[in-house]
């Protein structure tokens, strides 16, 4: 059947056995995209030894082939969405239908994407950090109206990382993992334009990088783009013009922030983003830091234990026919496995009571 829209393209076997890979991985680096695509085109082989792939087996002939999955995936608005985040490209598989998180992460049950968008809110609005430590993680249970035991909250925080939200770090701090950044772009943007900025180089999108600090300047930069404007002849700063070669950056995501600060349970300090992030100015009172870090942790430390403590105490108590994050609780079978191994993600990329409100529309 022609695609809508070209009537010259038609869906071909190498094209729908691509797709199921696509939709098994939702996310893949593009070296992982090209070898599922080479072993696609090997499968088709071995039952019609006359095919001919339209395009070559390479990055260019990959690239191609995705433009042409995006247009045979229109009619069920999908397409496939390339781009940078830290040392590699990834390939993803994405809803075009923009809106809420539930819209996109649709193998969670109610409970687990409420979960889910507390953690988004956490990272978004700890800037600069733009991650979260693992007690502050597992700390937004306290927001949820339904109980989540810890044990649950852990086992789904290795889920989102199995599925690609998330991001762990060697530190053990969560981030938004690429497939996040790339699916849930336009959604990040609308709720929470105080806050994220975008790349000055390729405007994408941007949690972890740099930011130019000459004088007022605020302009933010992937790593990988802020590199590639350092080994041009003139590298200059795409918004003040200075030279990047007599300015040290400041960071940008978990370098933005001391180790200490992976042990605190609640040590996020909810930071409006500048306005001048998009050309405007940088709060001063965006820098302060609370001088009591020591006791704020132990104080945090102990509300954080007497909350799970009548959590889970709370728990054994209800029926359970009450919404919770297991399938017997919740009604509603999920698709996030028992058990899921940690994997070690190369992304390496706070006490304010009052955080600057969301716009909401």
């Amino acid at each position: 059947m022609a695609a809508n829209g070209h009537p010259a393209l038609r869906a071909t076997d190498l094209h729908r056995i691509y797709i199921q890979s696509l939709l098994s991985r939702r996310a893949m680096t593009e070296d992982v995209a090209i070898e599922m695509y080479r072993r696609a085109v090997s499968a088709v082989l071995h039952t019609h030894p006359d095919f001919v792939p339209a395009h070559q087996r390479n990055r260019s002939g990959l690239k191609d082939f995705l433009d042409e999955i995006s247009v045979l995936l229109e009619e069920v608005s999908m397409y496939v969405r390339r781009g940078q985040e830290g040392k590699h490209i990834w390939v993803v598989l994405c809803n075009t239908e923009a809106g809420d998180i539930a819209q996109h992460a649709t193998d969670l049950t109610p409970l687990e994407i409420t979960f889910y968008r507390t953690v988004v809110e956490a990272i978004i609005t700890s800037y600069p950090a733009n991650s979260v430590s693992t007690a502050e993680a597992l700390h937004q249970t306290a927001e949820l109206e339904s109980t989540m035991k810890r044990s649950d909250a852990e086992h789904l925080l290795s889920a989102l990382v199995s599925r690609q939200w998330l991001a762990k770090s060697k530190r053990g701090r969560y981030s938004l993992a690429p497939r996040a950044m790339l699916e849930l772009d336009h959604y990040l943007k609308e709720t929470y334009e105080d806050y994220v900025q975008k790349c000055k180089q390729c405007e994408r999108l941007m949690l972890s990088g740099v930011a130019c600090d000459a004088g007022d300047c605020d302009a933010h930069y992937h790593t990988h783009c802020y590199d590639k404007i350092k080994g041009s002849p003139r590298p200059k700063c795409r918004q003040c013009q200075a030279d990047l070669n007599e300015i040290q950056p400041r960071a940008i995501g978990e370098g933005a922030i001391g180790r200490n600060e992976d042990t605190w349970t609640n040590a996020q300090r909810k930071r409006k983003r500048p306005s001048r992030a998009n050309g405007n100015g940088r709060d001063d009172d965006d820098d302060e830091e609370d001088g009591n870090g020591a006791s704020l942790e132990e104080e945090e430390v102990d509300r954080f234990t007497q909350s799970q403590a009548q959590s889970q105490s709370q728990s054994q108590s209800q029926s359970q026919s009450q919404a919770g994050p297991s399938r017997r609780r919740s009604g509603r079978e999920t698709l996030v496995p028992d058990s899921i191994d940690d994997d070690d993600d190369d992304h390496d990329d706070h006490d304010d009571e009052s955080a600057p409100p969301r716009r909401r529309r």
